[in-house]
């Protein structure tokens, strides 16, 4: 099972990215074995950027994904999909992960 986390970096101490479709990275973390995989937003420079990253991201059939913020109609695709979306502000993705897995971020619907 594996989650994605918005990254502007590409570092597991580094900022979880404010913004789901404009970020610079996805990075994917499998929750059994640890393994990171960065995966570059392809879609943050372009038009419905939020929308077209959901797409992407669903291709990887994370169980969750985890902002800053995410925009209503990639909140909606992504939930479609059967993906878990969550909050993470002014933390690290270290620190977010940590929160994901004692139960403590917050739940969008």
């Amino acid at each position: 099972m594996s989650i994605c986390i918005t990254a502007d970096g590409a570092y597991i101490n580094g900022k979880v990215s404010e913004f789901f479709g404009r970020c610079k990275n996805f990075m994917l973390i499998d929750l059994e074995t640890g393994e990171l995989d960065i995966v570059p937003n392809m879609a943050a420079y372009l038009n419905n950027a939020g929308l077209r990253a959901a797409a992407d991201i669903i291709k990887h059939k994370p169980s969750a994904v985890i902002a800053g913020r995410i925009g209503k109609n990639a909140l909606k695709a992504l939930r479609k999909a059967g993906i878990e979306v969550l909050m993470a502000k002014n933390m690290t993705i270290r620190e977010a992960l940590e929160q994901y897995r004692s139960g403590k971020l917050e739940k969008l619907r």
